[in-house]
């Protein structure tokens, strides 16, 4: 487990390195990202067999590697919207499960989800 760990993690961290930029370049050219994500992406992750362990694992590697940015509340906040309520009921748990009790407990306060 630890040997693939730290292969996914370097992974994702090259990654974000790479597609961060054209992230920006896509917003910047107008492009509606809410839509490119739900068609896109989306369904890529949540349609797999392993959706429970992508959740958990991405909550889990982005609360170590923050690098002093908001990327557990911003994964989280993006699974929600993109979500059916249906889908958020299955998804919002497992998201709860890779987060530390304190860092969940923020989030939800920050996304409103303390009130559902």
């Amino acid at each position: 487990w630890k040997e693939f760990a730290e292969f996914n993690e370097q992974h994702l961290l090259e990654e974000e390195k790479i597609m961060m930029p054209k992230i920006g370049a896509l917003k910047e050219a107008g492009e509606n990202m809410r839509e490119l994500f739900n068609k896109f992406l989306f369904p890529l992750a949540t349609q797999s067999p392993d959706v429970a362990f992508f959740m958990t694992f991405a909550m889990q590697v982005l609360e170590v590697h923050h690098e002093n940015q908001p990327r557990c509340r911003v994964f989280a906040h993006a699974v929600q919207f993109a979500s059916t309520p249906e889908e958020w009921a299955k998804f919002h748990p497992l998201i709860k499960e890779g987060l530390s009790p304190d860092l969940y407990q923020k989030i939800s306060t920050e996304c409103g989800w303390s009130k559902e």
